[in-house]
């Protein structure tokens, strides 16, 4: 079975001629219109034009070659592909983008476990947003994850996952972890 991230950001590579070209590194505004884009899509993940927003960053993401982002699927994408359908690609992508939005804000903090933290902050930040709007979106695993924010083990259920993706890594090095772009 295909990961779905890395078959939502190959979909978004293939399709768009743009990204065929070359390029230089980002642009200060672009790295600020990224950010503003991640964040408003925590808040808003449901908004008119989001569908044109989640474009816009995961293109940014594929296109520019100096902004280099490992996730672990473990994390969040593989819980949510075994859960409640509706919502998960946009939670899974969001995860991405906060993870991103992190690393422009903070460059010197180079730990995949704070920069994945964040990502799930900015995932769980968009999951309530949409529970504001759809009560019958619970995702029990995400509802678990609020628990550990709360208690303050978020990092550690982070740094968990992570290690195990890291180990099945090791052995294959195909296998749930991925190096944007």
């Amino acid at each position: 079975m295909k990961n779905l991230l890395t078959g939502i950001l190959m979909l978004a590579a293939l399709s768009v001629p743009v990204l065929a070209t070359p390029r230089g590194a980002s642009t200060s505004k672009e790295r600020v219109k990224f950010v503003r884009v991640a964040r408003n899509l925590e808040l808003k993940p449901l908004a008119f034009d989001a569908v044109q927003q989640r474009q816009w960053a995961t293109e940014f993401i594929v296109r520019i070659p100096d902004l280099h982002l490992e996730v672990c699927d473990g994390v969040i994408s593989s819980p949510l592909q075994l859960a409640n359908e509706n919502y998960n690609n946009q939670l899974s992508m969001q995860f991405v983008y906060s993870s991103a939005a992190f690393m422009i804000q903070h460059p010197r903090v180079k730990d995949p476990v704070k920069i994945q933290t964040a990502g799930v902050e900015g995932t769980l930040k968009a999951y309530e947003s949409i529970l504001k709007v759809d009560k019958n979106a619970r995702f029990e695993f995400l509802d678990g994850l609020m628990q550990q924010r709360q208690e303050g083990q978020l990092e550690n259920y982070v740094a968990s996952v992570s290690h195990a993706c890291g180990e099945m890594a090791e052995q294959s090095p195909k296998t749930n972890r991925h190096r944007l772009p």
